[in-house]
């Protein structure tokens, strides 16, 4: 009792130390970001989805000058699911996503110290956390780049490293349950980022596995949380050849590499572009960066070498990374260059140096200078609570009509349309051959129905971006779509025969959809039977 009190003292300073970082947040209206509108719009278009009936999110009808758009195949659905959720508890869309900022912020750091604490003394595993807590990417995410997908999936990775930790050491079904529950969320939280731990979570699962046999544990960690967002990351692989994804992005990264000064240090500014001035700085930081330089000199000196050396390649792999010296990896290695910006392995340098840091904390033997050297970040980390202008806040009405695509870097536009459309159209059913008339129009994001009745036969055009997953029917028949008209590019024409009939346009699971979600679900089935019946396994497991 009288150690959960003790330990009470440290989440009370970490929620007291969140808060004062977050104190922007609490300003009246919204703040301008990049990517803050957008997650916002993407919010709304989610929980309209929901609204109307899609139970795995897939198309953003609303969005794309109401063209509609996959966006929800290829973009983390996480985010969108938790805003709907508390959205239903009756707040706003911008005030939803300050809530999960926030929460995201604060709890990133509470788990990570409930990690630590298997390692290091309370005390240490506290002034670690802190300075996790105020990594300048994790605010470079949070004022600037307005990322709320990046900042709720760094809340995972100290849960996925504790229950790999568990599997390895305890051998216990459940903690590859949880392991992999946690896993899932991580990849449905922001798929780049898992892209970028993925690797070295399974590296540290085999590094730090006294036997081969017990890296069986971690890798069906893994494995179960695969297929656990098998229902978002498959079809967002194999579909992916139907967008411009790989064209606009392919290449992007040859301008985004971070010079050797600017992972030190880069003067906070906020625009989109690195290395020039008033830019984006996602440095890893100076006294992040200067650490884990010192202690490779002194390795030797540190009991747990075989820990700290781990860390010390992670960090300098990462950091290599960023820059341009690493060119040809980015060119040969597969899927790496999907990232787009090299830069955002910083988070991955900043947090194998708070592990770095943890150690080298964890010789003090006076917790003054413990503390002292955790106030030292907390300072140099104050200039970084600032963001570019306050804006007046938006109603959700503004959200719900949101014109764009939310994608800025046009990745799901589809490989058949001429790009984004700009402009609503003013039909959004037209008879474009024929003539005849329509009647009963009912539209959803994925359903659109009515009646038509057609003096001759008839050419329709549904202003609506083809993608896999549109079926037209006429009284129940199948008809063709024809989506590459060049006078109506990648939109949905079909044709129907004179007189009356009910059409239906409906936006469906392909085989690859739904082959995943049964995945997904047989996944979600497995974990929840191994948590209900987990001491039954355990004993036939350690028989």
């Amino acid at each position: 009792m009288i150690k959960k009190i003790k330990s009470l003292k440290y989440y009370i300073f970490m929620l007291l130390i969140g808060v004062f970082f977050l104190i922007p947040l609490f300003h009246q209206g919204f703040y301008l970001s990049h990517d803050g509108f957008a997650h916002v719009a993407r919010f709304a278009a989610y929980f309209s989805s929901f609204r109307d009936g899609q139970i795995i999110p897939r198309w953003a009808g609303g969005l794309n000058s109401g063209y509609g758009t996959p966006l929800f195949i290829f973009f983390y659905p996480l985010p969108g699911s938790l805003a709907s959720l508390i959205h239903l508890l009756g707040f706003n869309f911008e005030t939803v996503f300050k809530i999960i900022i926030g929460f995201s912020f604060i709890f990133s750091s509470v788990f990570f110290f409930i990690w630590l604490k298997r390692f290091f003394k309370e005390e240490v595993a506290f002034a670690a956390s802190v300075i996790y807590m105020v990594l300048p990417y994790k605010l470079l995410d949070i004022y600037v780049r307005g990322d709320i997908a990046e900042t709720l999936s760094f809340v995972f990775i100290p849960l996925i490293f504790l229950f790999i930790d568990k599997s390895l050491k305890d051998k216990k079904i459940s903690s590859i349950a949880f392991g992999g529950l946690f896993y899932g969320l991580f990849v449905m939280a922001h798929n780049g980022i898992a892209l970028i731990f993925s690797p070295m979570l399974l590296i540290y699962a085999l590094v730090f596995a006294k036997k081969i046999k017990d890296t069986i544990y971690p890798i069906f960690l893994f494995v179960l949380g695969l297929g656990i967002s098998a229902f978002f990351w498959l079809p967002s692989i194999l579909e992916g050849k139907y967008t411009l994804a790989k064209v606009v992005v392919a290449n992007l990264y040859k301008i985004n590499f971070l010079t050797i000064s600017g992972l030190f240090y880069s003067n906070w500014g906020f625009g989109p572009q690195v290395n020039v001035k008033g830019g984006l700085s996602p440095q890893i930081g100076i006294l992040f960066a200067i650490i884990p330089l010192i202690t490779l000199f002194i390795v030797n000196r540190f009991k747990q070498k075989k820990q700290i050396a781990f860390w010390l390649v992670v960090f300098f792999i990462s950091a290599f990374m960023t820059t341009s010296y690493s060119k040809l990896l980015w060119e040969k290695l597969p899927l790496i260059n999907l990232l787009g910006y090299p830069w955002r392995l910083t988070i991955l340098s900043g947090f194998s140096s708070c592990l770095i840091i943890a150690y080298l904390l964890n010789t003090f033997k006076n917790k003054f200078f413990l503390f002292a050297i955790t106030a030292l970040f907390v300072i140099f980390s104050l200039p970084f609570i600032t963001v570019a202008k306050y804006i007046p806040g938006q109603s959700d009405g503004f959200y719900f009509s949101y014109q764009g695509t939310t994608d800025y870097s046009l990745r799901t536009d589809t490989i058949w349309t001429a790009g984004e459309f700009y402009l609503p159209a003013k039909d959004k059913i037209t008879i474009i051959g024929g003539v005849g008339k329509i009647s009963n129009l009912l539209r959803k994001s994925n359903i659109h129905t009515f009646n038509i009745n057609g003096k001759t036969n008839l050419s329709i055009l549904d202003s609506t971006v083809y993608f896999p997953g549109w079926k037209v029917t006429v009284d129940g028949v199948k008809e063709n779509i024809q989506f590459q008209d060049m006078n109506h590019r990648g939109l949905i024409a079909f044709n129907v025969p004179s007189g009356s009939h009910k059409v239906s346009v409906r936006f469906l699971e392909t085989p690859v959809r739904v082959i995943s979600d049964v995945i997904s679900l047989l996944a979600i089935l497995l974990a929840a039977a191994v948590l209900i019946f987990n001491k039954r396994i355990n004993r036939i497991i350690h028989k």
